[in-house]
């Protein structure tokens, strides 16, 4: 672990000027992920539900883990909720809106969440500040989580007002996969960009989470599990062990290759294809009730021209740029 607080704040600094490909690509398969599992639950694919069960343990808090990589706090708390309201907030409850009218899109919950993530993560962040203890962020982090963990949940809910409350559970229980991207990098040296590492190492690196993934969802016997309302099949010890090691095969996968066009493309604007696949996958699944397979191949090339729409007509909507304005000042 390195000590010099100063070189990871100038690292921390250069990261933030340019984007990092290799955790667009991370992204992207989170999304290839998320949207295939959706794929499965809409077409029944019998074959492969043991395998989409299993795949749960990881999408969830890998995103959570991707989001705490680029956590900041900035001067101000003022500036800190604008620019979450702006990319979090702002796009949910635009659809969230939008599905009381047309049809319930479930994925959005993740940015509810997430935001309240971001909020509780903060208020642990300005605690260890104040108390001068780098212990207190991990500790407090692993309280939240357990906590979280063994609150009830929103089973059975079919509220979607309601269910806000139980996405605050999620955001705790997730907190510390949260922290983990957050310590990736603030505390190691993982993300520089002259730390390479052997090719061997990498494949037996991913072999093995792989293999700590397959052996939770083996040994709780492919529990089912629902994050977005706090619902887990299966222990605590396996969530975080299936979760982190399926996070660190990510990160290492997504290093090792840094750059696939199309899967880097939805990774950049994950936040638009989070938004709009459920939708595609309805309305080409009411087109294409039988064809499972070429459905797959629409929708994914349909998130093309609606990212490039929605980036460009819909920018507010899509947390491309900021609704509520923003002071300079207090960045």
């Amino acid at each position: 672990m390195y000590k010099d607080k100063e070189y990871f704040c100038i690292f921390a600094v250069e990261m933030d000027r340019k984007r990092i490909e290799y955790i667009d690509l991370a992204k992207g398969m989170c999304m290839l992920l998320v949207v295939l599992g959706h794929f499965q639950e809409k077409y029944g694919w019998v074959q492969f539900q043991e395998l989409n069960f299993t795949v749960s343990y990881v999408r969830m808090p890998l995103y959570f883990f991707l989001s705490g990589i680029f956590f900041k706090t900035y001067d101000s708390f003022r500036y800190f909720l604008t620019k979450k309201v702006n990319h979090l907030l702002v796009p949910y409850l635009v659809f969230l809106i939008l599905g009381f009218l047309t049809f319930r899109n479930f994925p959005i919950w993740f940015l509810c969440s997430l935001f309240y993530s971001n909020l509780l993560f903060y208020g642990c962040m300005r605690l260890e500040m104040l108390c001068a203890n780098r212990y207190v962020l991990p500790i407090l982090c692993t309280v939240l989580s357990v906590v979280g963990f063994f609150l009830p949940g929103g089973q059975g809910c079919d509220n979607q007002l309601a269910e806000q409350v139980y996405y605050m559970e999620t955001a705790m229980t997730c907190l510390g996969f949260y922290y983990a991207g957050y310590a990736i990098r603030n505390y190691s040296d993982v993300m520089r960009p002259d730390r390479k590492s052997a090719v061997l190492y990498d494949i037996l690196m991913i072999v093995m989470c792989i293999g700590v993934v397959a052996f939770v969802g083996w040994y709780y016997d492919y529990a089912d599990t629902g994050f977005r309302l706090n619902f887990y099949g299966y222990s605590i010890m396996g969530m975080y062990a299936a979760g982190l090691a399926g996070c660190a095969a990510v990160f290492v996968l997504a290093k090792r290759l840094n750059r696939i066009p199309y899967i880097s493309f939805i990774g950049r604007y994950s936040i638009i294809v989070l938004l709009t696949h459920f939708p595609l996958i309805y309305y080409v699944g009411r087109l294409l009730p039988d064809e499972g397979l070429l459905a797959v191949v629409l929708v994914f090339l349909l998130e093309i021209p609606v990212i490039l729409v929605g980036k460009r007509y819909f920018p507010y909507v899509f947390a491309q740029k900021e609704l509520i304005p923003l002071d300079k000042a207090e960045s």
